[in-house]
């Protein structure tokens, strides 16, 4: 039997799929100001970015287990970077 790969939900999938709804809803509602435009661009180059790592992680790492565990290192340095600006 041919076995084929199948793309599995990972911490990075979630994060990714979570970032992409805040950012459309920055595009919906951009703020006074307009402000939520540019963030929606950010956040969207940075959910395909994360989304790509995941792929590229999947196709590479053999255990599910150490991809997650690194996703989540990669989640935590994001949070630590976020909280202290």
């Amino acid at each position: 039997m041919i076995d084929k790969k199948k793309y599995k939900l990972t911490v990075g999938n979630t994060t990714s799929a979570i970032g992409l709804i805040i950012g459309i809803y920055f595009v919906l509602n951009p703020g006074y100001e307009g402000w939520g435009y540019a963030f929606a661009y950010v956040i969207f180059i940075a959910c395909t970015l994360y989304f790509l790592l995941d792929w590229l992680l999947q196709n590479v790492v053999p255990k599910h287990f150490y991809i997650n565990i690194t996703e989540v290192i990669i989640d935590i340095f994001i949070l630590i970077w976020y909280f202290n600006m």
